[in-house]
């Protein structure tokens, strides 16, 4: 893609993310909001609701005791209303005058639209103010057979009698001595509940309020529901938790499968569930709302955006075009050429550096010619090399072994001597013979090393990848006599795999552990040895408690034959560290050491992680 299109591009990306984290963010905290403000409206409604049901309730309630405890039941008609007999003109009289005198009265108030009393043997209605429910039987009632022991309101059922919901209060009535003589009723004017639920708060258009009984059926009609009332059942998500006795609420589709946000509560006086909703439209219609100005707000930003990038990507573009066009003339071989930009910015500054590029690309460029002719002189002496190379392994060759010859020879007549005229030599004698055999001895072993030395670079083996543990188990191992002798403790951490030439690599190992070993204080040698990555590098330490190195000594230890200490203090030849460096850097690493000169030393070892260097075997 051109990058005169991606910075409108990316301007554009930028613009839709912040669009959208607006957008998201806004819609969150303003449906949270909406929605914790609709949930209080709709709680305290049901609240209110419940409690203005409760006092209609109990304000029947108490009307009905008041009503069975009047003085005239108790004296003039107790007996009368035990005994009661239609046929009788004297109870006739007195049926009428309880219903003028004392229960139409009551009537009056609007709490009940009927009273009635039923006859404690067999549930017959003796006296009614709806004279069509005389004569009724209703002993498998709960509210008489409940009423007889005390006052019960029966919740909202729908009834036979009267082909309608009803809810009925009764209590007993009783004469002078407290025995119960009859049961007065009376059924709620349930138009009155229903006034309760349509009372609806101004803050909704489509708030609902209704109650539901015990078996999922509207006791109350709802706002949008017409002859529900103990008809129809409904079995929402509020409803179901409301009659488990939950209160609470939360979003559900009401009877119409309309989505809405409903609060729910049992009450226990009515036995039933208390509900109110409002449509999920009407409430979080200010966020949809909104969530559409966000949009057209954010197409805005975004265009406004693609015109900002577009502009600011000419300003990019155009000089990074002449650039271009620059560096195309350049790779041709225009040398000569010259940017020239007149401004100062970031893009001026970069063709100015491309400038001062070629002006020292033209000075030091070398022809063609020169250069092949160079790699040809250093491919030649790279053959040179190798063939001095073999020549001096060769002359090593030839050098110890003419050496040898004689060394042997020497060694061989200074041991006759010693064995035939020993008894015949002076004490003088015998120690000039064990002088020259063992400085023979000494020679024969600086040749070998010498000759050891020189094939360090040119043994003719491949690297290979090892683990370096591996190598120095086989290093341990070659010294384990010396380690059992002198009880050295080597403690291992954990190790690379390396590239390197594995015999070369246990030769290194083993100079470096047997001069710990050798040049040990007079405490039980510890020799640590760990590996850390540096870089593009393995740094491998060997870390002993011997006697140390002093600083001024640090370069000389390397040195071929340079040895520190005499052949009585520490024996050897000193060429075991200058081995230890040459195949260190056979293997393109570098050694040194690190000492305080009195409690050990360290020696450093660092590796190239990838070495590319082989050995090719030559016969």
């Amino acid at each position: 893609m051109k990058f005169s299109l991606r910075i409108p591009l990316l301007f554009v990306l930028i613009a839709i993310t912040a669009t959208l984290a607006v957008s998201c963010l806004s819609y969150y905290n303003g449906r949270t909001a909406i929605e914790n403000e609709v949930i209080s409206r709709i709680t305290d409604v049901n609240i209110l609701k419940e409690t203005e049901v409760e006092e209609w309730l109990y304000d029947g309630k108490a009307l009905i005791e008041v009503t069975a405890s009047n003085a005239y039941f108790k004296d003039e008609y107790a007996s009368v209303i035990v005994s009661h007999d239609p046929l009788i003109p004297e109870h006739m009289a007195i049926h009428k005058k309880i219903i003028e005198d004392i229960l139409m009265p009551v009537l009056k108030g609007g709490l009940f639209f009927e009273l009635f009393i039923i006859r404690l043997d067999d549930g017959l209605i003796m006296i009614s103010t709806d004279y069509v429910q005389e004569e009724k039987y209703v002993n498998d009632m709960l509210y008489f057979v409940n009423g007889k022991e005390g006052t019960y309101i029966q919740s909202a059922y729908y009834s036979m009698a009267l082909q309608k919901p009803a809810i009925t209060v009764a209590t007993p009535i009783k004469d002078r001595s407290g025995r119960t003589i009859a049961v007065l009723g009376g059924r709620f004017d349930l138009g009155y509940l229903s006034a309760i639920m349509k009372k609806q708060g101004e803050f909704s258009n489509s708030i609902d309020t209704y109650i539901v009984n015990k078996f999922n059926f509207f006791v109350t009609e709802p706002r949008f529901g017409s002859d529900y009332a103990l008809k129809k059942s409904v079995y929402t998500d509020g409803v179901v938790k409301a009659l488990a006795h939950f209160d609470g609420v939360s979003l559900y589709n009401d009877y119409r499968e309309k989505p809405v946000i409903g609060a729910y509560r049992w009450s226990s006086v009515l036995e039933s569930a208390i509900l109110t909703e409002v449509n999920q439209s009407e409430a979080f219609a200010p966020v949809y709302n909104l969530q559409i100005k966000i949009f057209f707000a954010g197409l805005g930003v975004i265009l406004f955006s693609a015109i900002i990038g577009y502009l600011l990507s000419l300003t990019i573009t155009k000089p990074l075009n002449k650039l271009v066009k620059g560096t195309a003339k350049i790779s041709s071989g225009d040398l000569d050429y010259r940017f020239d930009f007149k401004s100062k910015n970031e893009i001026s500054r970069l063709a100015n550096s491309f400038d001062i590029m070629i002006k020292r690309l033209k000075e030091t460029l070398v022809s063609r010619d020169k250069l092949s002719e160079e790699v040809k002189i250093r491919k030649k002496k790279e053959e040179e090399l190798k063939i001095s190379n073999s020549e001096l392994e060769s002359f090593a060759y030839v050098a110890s072994h003419d050496l040898q010859e004689p060394l042997r020879v020497i060694s061989n007549f200074s041991s006759l001597l010693s064995n035939r005229y020993r008894e015949k030599i002076d004490k003088d004698g015998k120690e000039f013979i064990d002088f020259i055999t063992d400085s023979t001895v000494r020679m024969q072993k600086m040749i070998k090393d010498l000759l050891s030395f020189s094939r360090i670079a040119t043994k003719g083996k491949l690297f290979k990848n090892t683990n370096l543990k591996t190598i120095l188990k086989a290093a341990i191992f070659n010294l384990r006599i010396l380690i059992e002798e002198t009880g050295c403790d080597i403690k291992i951490g954990k190790m690379p795999g390396i590239t390197c030439d594995n015999s070369l690599f246990i030769s290194l190992f083993q100079n470096l552990i047997e001069n710990a070993i050798k040049f040990r204080s007079g405490k039980k040698p510890l020799i640590e040895i760990n590996a850390k990555k540096d870089s593009n590098n393995w740094i491998i330490s060997v870390k002993d408690n011997g006697i140390g190195i002093k600083e001024e000594y640090k370069e000389k230890i390397f040195i071929i034959f340079q040895k520190l200490h005499t052949k009585d203090e520490y024996p050897g030849t000193g060429i075991g560290l200058s081995l230890c460096k040459k195949i260190v850097e056979s293997h393109d690493g570098r050694i040194w050491v690190e000492s305080d000169g009195v409690s050990g030393s360290t020696f450093y070892i660092s590796l190239p992680i990838n070495i590319k260097k082989e050995y090719i075997n030559e016969t």
